[in-house]
């Protein structure tokens, strides 16, 4: 018996529907169902790819929608350009809406977050200092006196140029003004001056220091003095750049004479001037490049005072100019022992001091010291230098007074000024979080000793203990904030008067110099001698003499730390600052040091060759580098220490961030929705967000030229190519850009 009641979910065989329809039916059909199926594949390919990209991050990480997280979230959605492939040019990735948002001020010559903090500071100290009025504290009353001293534009320009003119009789006359020249002028009386009653040093460097080998005891330093211009310039004078700045140094010499009403006729002003640039190349031909300069043991000599001077002929009488400066403090012998950092330098110098006509000594030594202290007298002088810095730096727009001030009393007075912005802007708390992460970062570096496949177990043991003795200095020295011990500290600081600020100046340059050279009495401690920046920078350093890491209160902010954001960013940010600080203790220099500071070696010479082995590959890679701006190559070799750093702090932020989520659990992995980026992408971005600048050609040429760091863009590009965890975050194949088959890793 048939049953035909049954519903089936396909048709059978029978020939009642398909058979009956005609061909172009059949066709149309067969389309319809083809359209079909494409379009159910093309959701299913979508709903796998949203799937991937976010909803399962969603499912996986907690999102951070608090307005703290949103209103960073919107800056970095600003600032990221996703028509970039984060795998070809990660620094213009993250940072191509950053830099055309924040087009360079007039007034500067670079502009990243360093230089965003620097003013936010700034503001907030000129809000600070202009709101106090009359404390019943000593020191802050100071400090609000040479702030105001130094804003009061009457009165600069009542006072007028008459403090130059006294400064240049108490160096024994400057000749470029015509009558200020006179025949008993001894160019030692003028160096022990300044160096006893400015702490400036010209010509020669005097200072008291750890000694490198014994760090429990300080040390009389000699080195040669700073140039007023670089080197490069001064030796390359012919080149169309150098040109440039020597014409433009010229004149700002003649504008400051003729400010401070020199007498001299033209064709007399243009030879001296011609002079003071002829010896001050002499001085810059016996110095050495920076680069040459990163071997500490090379700077190191010790002798005794009687030897420097039978080795330097007494051309320079080191015996007599030390008395000078130390009078009052210490008795100064010849069998003292001192550290003589270039003795050839040195000797050399003491040569050309012996057969250059004392009047153009006299020039010299006048021209760097009244130049030093112009810009704190009438706004004429500031304009000068403006002028100058047109073409020496490419400004646009002279900076404010205001500005200007409070960085001139910061370098006067930097723990009274730290104290004020400590006590009314610094949260406490942060403090802590930051002990938690150097403990990590610590930890981080220690499993990186550890899994070495190319130290020994002792060497390992010594590097370790150098890790584990390393002390982390957080926000400011906590002295500063007991009124007593400020006071004690500020004792013997001379009268700060508003109404004679350059003389409070010099009143303050005085005690400055003489906490310095007093130094020379006593017995070091790393934890508290280490402090010696403002605890308003916005930088951190490692000091290899002290074993110590500091991280001043300045830059404890966003973009580098904030409290409730994607722990992500904060270990991509200031994370990767405290591992660039602890790297520094094991690069090219810092690893010359012992866990208390003292320069010996401590590496066994098979170890030590392959240590150098792997620091060759990060002097090739980053010499390779050619900046676009201004064509320069980029010196792998002077900025071997801070590329170390930067690469070898990167990896242990990475690292940390691991421990931190191990430790504390995946629900502190949180993420920033409308970003649709991972934690472990955020933390790319949070490193490489710290970084995004704006710079001028002449900015660059300079940092090209002289400083150990590399361009900003250069230390992003440069620590993510040898980063493997970063490819694997962007899953970056070996066809990407920045893919490079040979990384440079040390740490």
């Amino acid at each position: 018996m048939n049953n035909r009641s049954q519903s089936y979910l396909v048709a059978d065989n029978d020939e009642s529907f398909w058979n009956s329809k005609t061909t172009l039916e059949k066709c149309l059909i067969v389309i319809s169902l083809l359209a079909v199926v494409l379009s159910v594949c093309l959701i299913i390919a979508i709903a796998v790819i949203e799937n991937k990209s976010s909803v399962s991050d969603k499912k996986t990480y907690e999102v951070c929608d608090s307005k703290i997280c949103r209103d960073i979230e919107d800056q970095l959605m600003s600032s990221i350009n996703r028509s970039i492939d984060p795998c070809d040019n990660f620094y213009s990735y993250v940072c191509s809406g950053w830099m055309k948002s924040n087009a360079l001020p007039a007034t500067e010559s670079s502009w990243n977050s360093f230089d965003v903090l620097v003013h936010h500071v700034r503001d907030q100290l000129k809000r600070i200092l202009k709101e106090m009025n009359g404390t019943e504290k000593i020191m802050e009353n100071k400090v609000v006196s040479l702030y105001r001293g130094c804003t009061n534009k009457v009165r600069k320009e009542e006072i007028g140029v008459e403090p130059l003119n006294i400064l240049a009789k108490e160096l024994g006359g400057w000749p470029l003004l015509g009558d200020q020249f006179y025949q008993s002028y001894d160019w030692k009386n003028a160096l022990t001056w300044s160096l006893n009653e400015l702490g400036y040093s010209v010509i020669i460097s005097v200072g008291v220091a750890a000694d490198a080998k014994n760090t429990t005891r300080n040390m009389i330093h000699l080195d040669y003095g700073s140039l007023g211009i670089g080197r490069k310039e001064l030796l390359n004078a012919s080149d169309e750049q150098s040109s440039r700045l020597i014409t433009a140094y010229k004149k700002l010499i003649e504008e400051t004479a003729i400010l401070m009403s020199t007498s001299h006729d033209n064709s007399t002003l243009q030879k001296e001037i011609a002079e003071i640039i002829e010896f001050e190349t002499k001085l810059a031909t016996f110095t050495r490049p920076e680069e040459e300069r990163r071997i500490p043991q090379t700077l190191y000599h010790k002798m005794s005072i009687y030897e420097f001077d039978n080795y330097t002929n007494g051309n320079m009488d080191l015996f007599t100019i030390l008395n000078g400066i130390f009078e009052g403090i210490t008795n100064i012998s010849k069998d003292m022992e001192i550290i003589v950092m270039e003795p050839e330098c040195l000797s050399n110098i003491s040569e050309l001091l012996l057969t250059t006509d004392k009047r153009i000594i006299a020039n010299y030594i006048g021209w760097r010291t009244i130049n030093r202290y112009s810009s704190l007298t009438t706004k004429a002088f500031r304009e000068k230098k403006f002028e100058f810095q047109k073409v020496d730096l490419g400004l646009e727009e002279m900076q404010s007074l205001e500005d200007f001030c409070i960085s001139e009393v910061n370098f006067e007075l930097n723990y009274a000024l730290g104290s004020i912005y400590i006590n009314h802007t610094f949260d406490e708390d942060i403090k802590i979080e930051i002990e938690r992460m150097i403990e990590d970062l610590k930890d981080a570096f220690d499993s990186f000793l550890t899994l070495s496949d190319w130290m020994d177990a002792d060497t390992k043991r010594k590097a370790k203990d150098k890790l584990r003795e390393m002390i982390p200095l957080i926000a400011y020295p906590t002295w500063i904030l007991d009124e007593n011990k400020l006071n004690e500290y500020y004792e013997r600081l001379g009268e700060i008067n508003e109404d004679e600020f350059f003389q409070s100046v010099l009143n303050s340059d005085k005690f400055n110099t003489y906490k310095k050279l007093k130094m020379i009495n006593e017995r070091r401690n790393r934890r508290k001698d280490s402090w010696f920046d403002s605890p308003i920078e916005v930088n951190a350093y490692y000091n290899p003499e002290d074993n110590t890491i500091a991280f001043p209160a300045g830059i404890l902010q966003f973009p580098f730390f904030k409290y409730g954001i994607p722990s992500a960013l904060n270990y991509g940010a200031v994370g990767a600052v405290i591992g660039h600080e602890i790297t520094h203790g094991f690069d090219d220099e810092g690893s010359k040091y012992d866990e208390f500071g003292n320069l010996r070696d401590w590496w066994p010479p098979k170890i030590m060759e392959t240590f150098h082995n792997k620091t060759e590959c990060f002097v090739k890679q980053y010499s390779s580098y050619e900046d676009p701006t201004t064509h320069l190559k980029l010196n792998g070799r002077n900025t071997l220490g801070e590329n170390i750093a930067d690469n070898g702090g990167l990896r242990a932020a990475y690292k940390a961030y691991q421990l931190y989520l191990t430790k504390y659990g995946m629900e502190n992995n949180k993420i920033l929705p409308k970003l649709n980026l991972s934690p472990e992408q955020l933390f790319f971005v949070g490193f490489s967000y710290i970084w995004c600048s704006n710079f001028r050609p002449e900015y660059l040429r300079n940092l090209i030229e002289y400083n150990p760091h590399s361009p900003s863009h250069f230390r992003v590009l440069g620590a993510l190519t040898n980063n493997e965890y970063f490819y694997k975050a962007f899953n970056c194949n070996s066809n990407s850009k920045m893919f490079s088959e040979n990384k440079c890793v040390l740490w």
